[in-house]
């Protein structure tokens, strides 16, 4: 009924009568989602539940956001992102913005996706691009997915080209 749950601590019966998506259900006639594309693209995957429950929510925050006529807050989606890795016990893991502002030199001066280190109240704005980049950092490595999301026309657009085309090693 397009409310975000956490779908490995929600119980089946309390779906019943409900219209449910699931990350099978953003494919149309045999394609995936732009955003779902990025994932394979990049072999950017952290585990069967995380992945796409990243997916879905940093989607959906924003287009639900759009749909109701609000403007999400970039420390809004932060905490949409954020909320997945911590139900799966990894929140301690999570020490990075979701994202940043994209301009001509890459980071850019508008909203950043944070609401870790400056809790960015600035409201996505029609033309406002920015990266979303959630990511899971260990001891010796760390897990992250990038790629940009640009709100346009009150649709919010996922942007996966030019797609990033290496994995690197994060180390300490």
């Amino acid at each position: 009924d397009g409310r975000r749950v956490v779908s490995c601590l929600t119980l089946a019966v309390s779906a019943e009568d409900q219209e449910i998506t699931t990350i099978e259900g953003l494919a149309k006639d045999g394609k995936l989602h732009p955003m779902q594309q990025a994932f394979v693209d990049q072999d950017a995957f952290q585990c069967g539940y995380c992945t796409p429950g990243q997916i879905m929510s940093a989607i959906a925050c924003v287009r639900d956001s759009l749909r109701q006529g609000r403007r999400p807050r970039g420390c809004d989606v932060d905490d949409a992102a954020r909320e997945v890795i911590r139900a799966r016990g990894w929140g301690d893991r999570f020490i990075h913005r979701t994202g940043h502002s994209i301009g001509e030199e890459v980071h850019g001066n508008g909203v950043h996706l944070d609401n870790l280190e400056t809790r960015d109240q600035r409201i996505l704005l029609d033309g406002t691009l920015v990266s979303v980049e959630p990511g899971v950092y260990f001891d010796a490595f760390g897990a992250r997915t990038e790629v940009n999301l640009l709100v346009d026309g009150g649709e919010a657009v996922i942007t996966p080209e030019p797609a990033q085309s290496e994995i690197f090693l994060l180390e300490p």
